[in-house]
């Protein structure tokens, strides 16, 4: 599967996602690991995404676990699976990191 369409999925090469007035720019994409699966229609992509909020300068990094289903080369399904308390940190919505793992 080629990386491009996993950056462009993911807005490296649109701006920057998140809500308006708290964008978020990717700026990398690194530590992918590509796994197959039963269907070959089904590809999983592990990866750690780095960007910063724009208005705000604050760093953000997230740790992502994508699955894609890839239909005559392109993609016609995405899910994403990450800790949403990461980049609500990073937009300074929690006022103390929140401890993980723990309950």
């Amino acid at each position: 599967m080629e990386l491009y369409p996993v950056r462009a999925a993911h807005g490296a090469d649109s701006g920057g996602v998140g809500a308006p007035g708290q964008r978020l720019k990717a700026e990398s994409f690194d530590a992918m690991v590509i796994q197959e699966t039963a269907d070959p229609e089904v590809v999983i992509v592990d990866y750690q995404a780095r960007g910063r909020i724009t208005t705000t300068g604050k760093a953000y990094q997230q740790s992502i676990n994508a699955v894609f289903r890839v239909r005559d080369g392109k993609i016609v399904l995405s899910r994403d699976y990450l800790d949403p308390l990461a980049l609500a940190e990073a937009r300074t919505e929690l006022s103390t990191p929140v401890e993980r793992g723990a309950g």
